[in-house]
């Protein structure tokens, strides 16, 4: 015996036939959860909900910029939610179309009042039975209490949005990075992903600061050439590439991570292809980064390379001193040298100049503060 006292979602933007629909759900024992006229709505509609429907009446031929076929895909993908497809086509590429999402019904119109009860009430037990979406069985969406706690607040979150090619992602899709991923910490100097390595995972900074380090067999030496930090989609490139890891990342500081396998990244990449978008636009502003810091190893003097160095630190991982308003940051000469293709020696004499002129103070090792950036411009020879 099918439950039907159930919660229907009603999307159509014929006002008089959601009108006649809804009167026979109710009729029949059903609740109205809720009516859209357009896609775009019913999204917004089921993103703002905390409890969602149990099934979805859908439309194909909706107002707006998106039909009820692809509506329904975002319900399906992101909400895990059984649609019936309402129509007044019955022909074959509508029916191709929505036989290519798998949805748990397929109405003609005029739909008779027993067509459509008899309809719904398979597909939600249908879905009871097969709790798993097709997301689900695609690894985009963890199989999850639809009645968990809001994580809009929780810092992990927090964090995997703050990654420009997430921001695109539903909200249920967020949550199943953060339920699948592993959380870590890692001290200062300690490997996370080792150059030549298989690419098992992605990584997201939740805390701390990352290098990203290149070897040189050659002369035995390693040179940072960049720096991930909380926001930084770095990470999250190289997983889209079938080829060992090209470079070392290495905690600079005690650092919080978050590593999300390279199977559930690309299935979440191929579902959702505007995130590709965002690679590209970060791999772009990554090569032309690489090009300036190329052409100031190739052409600049060690002490402009050492000013650049810190520029672009302080404006990527350096933290404002309330006290001071200058930046500070976590930095060892080491590293610096590291950074700059040059030296320990070279780096400790030119900062301990600039020191000395009142551009930077170093209080401590590892340690740089009240960085006065226009200073460090001004003579850009440190000679």
């Amino acid at each position: 015996m099918v439950d039907r006292n159930k919660n229907i979602f009603v999307v159509e933007d014929e006002i008089t036939v959601s009108s006649i629909i809804t009167e026979q759900l109710i009729s029949s024992g059903y609740k109205i959860w809720g009516t859209a006229t357009s896609g775009e709505d019913a999204l917004a509609i089921l993103l703002g909900a905390t409890e969602k429907p149990d099934a979805v009446l859908m439309d194909i031929v909706l107002a707006g910029n998106i039909d009820g076929v692809e509506t329904a895909k975002q319900i399906i993908a992101n909400f895990n939610l059984p649609v019936v497809f309402l129509t007044a086509y019955s022909d074959d590429q509508t029916f191709a179309r929505v036989q290519g999402i798998k949805p748990y019904g397929y109405l003609v119109k005029p739909i008779s009042h027993v067509e459509l009860i008899f309809a719904l009430g398979l597909a939600i037990e249908q879905h009871r039975l097969k709790p798993h979406s097709a997301a689900v069985e695609e690894g985009i969406l963890a199989p999850v209490d639809s009645k968990q706690t809001d994580t809009s607040k929780d810092e992990v979150v927090e964090s995997i949005t703050k990654i420009s090619m997430f921001k695109l992602l539903p909200p249920e899709v967020i949550n199943t990075l953060k339920q699948r991923a592993t959380r870590k910490y890692y001290e200062a100097g300690e490997n996370i992903l080792l150059e030549g390595s298989e690419q098992k995972f992605g990584f997201v900074v939740i805390r701390g600061c990352v290098s990203v380090i290149k070897s040189s067999n050659a002369h035995a030496r390693e040179l940072i050439v960049d720096t991930i930090v909380p926001g930084d989609s770095s990470g999250m490139l190289a997983v889209i590439e079938s080829v060992p890891m090209w470079y070392t990342a290495r905690a600079q500081l005690d650092s919080d991570i978050l590593l999300i396998s390279t199977q559930l990244l690309i299935n979440i990449f191929d579902k959702y292809p505007e995130c590709y978008r965002e690679i590209l636009k970060e791999t772009s502003n990554k090569l032309k980064s690489s090009y300036v810091l190329s052409k100031g190893l190739a052409y600049n003097s060690v002490e402009q390379r050492i000013v650049d160095a810190l520029s672009f630190l302080v404006e990527k991982a350096g933290v404002v001193d309330p006290e001071t308003g200058l930046p500070t940051l976590h930095l060892t000469r080491r590293e610096l040298a590291d950074y700059t293709g040059t030296t320990v020696e070279t780096a400790y004499r030119v900062t301990k100049r600039m020191e000395r002129e009142g551009a930077l103070k170093l209080p401590s090792p590892g340690y740089m503060t009240s960085i006065d950036l226009a200073k460090l411009r001004i003579n850009r020879d440190w000679q």
